[in-house]
């Protein structure tokens, strides 16, 4: 997988970089002292985070994002979800940026990346602030949720999860023992969310 450094260390480099997720999530704060502009690559949430972090420790970066078709229209995904975590409990947020740290842990023990994404069961698009909740939440194999896009579907059943979880993981690797008590530690994390 490519990183920060692997670009910054090319003859060609002039300062500039497109940022997927991947690549932020394996990066440290030294990284980014030779950046000067940063076009970030994923979806809103990704993009959200990364916005947020590097405009933090890194004002003078200039950060910028393509427009989805999303926001062209009226609907910005950013915007509802923002507000609905606001409104969130404390405890519900809590469960609901989990969601996020196991889907990339389970992605993290295959060696795997976006083996997993988090899905809104009910959409964003369909139902708005009203999808932004953790009971609302399923972990699904990442192209999956692309290809589900923008459409409502039911929530997993507890049962149907943890079915999803074992049988995608199984489909793309060979877990060692040590690895399968990481994915059973994390499968039960996420049943105490669900």
């Amino acid at each position: 997988m490519l990183n920060i450094v692997d670009v910054i260390e090319k003859d060609e480099f002039q300062g500039a970089l497109e940022l997927n997720y991947a690549m932020y999530r394996n990066s440290y704060k030294q990284n980014y002292e030779q950046l000067t502009d940063i076009k970030l690559v994923g979806d809103s949430r990704e993009v959200r985070i990364m916005n947020k972090w590097i405009a933090k420790h890194f004002p003078d970066i200039v950060l910028s994002s393509e427009l989805s078709d999303e926001e062209c229209d009226g609907y910005n995904r950013s915007t509802i979800e923002a507000e609905g975590e606001e409104r969130l409990s404390t405890f519900d947020k809590f469960r609901y940026d989990e969601f996020w740290r196991i889907s990339s842990s389970l992605s993290s023990v295959a060696d795997f990346h976006n083996l997993f994404d988090v899905d809104h069961a009910k959409s964003i698009r369909e139902h708005g602030i009203e999808a932004i909740h953790p009971d609302n939440l399923n972990i699904m194999l990442f192209r999956a949720n692309r290809k589900k896009s923008f459409k409502s579907q039911e929530r997993y059943s507890w049962e149907r999860q943890e079915e999803v979880i074992w049988a995608s993981l199984r489909a793309v690797t060979e877990l060692s023992t040590d690895e399968e008590r990481v994915v059973r530690a994390l499968v039960g994390q996420l049943k105490a969310l669900y």
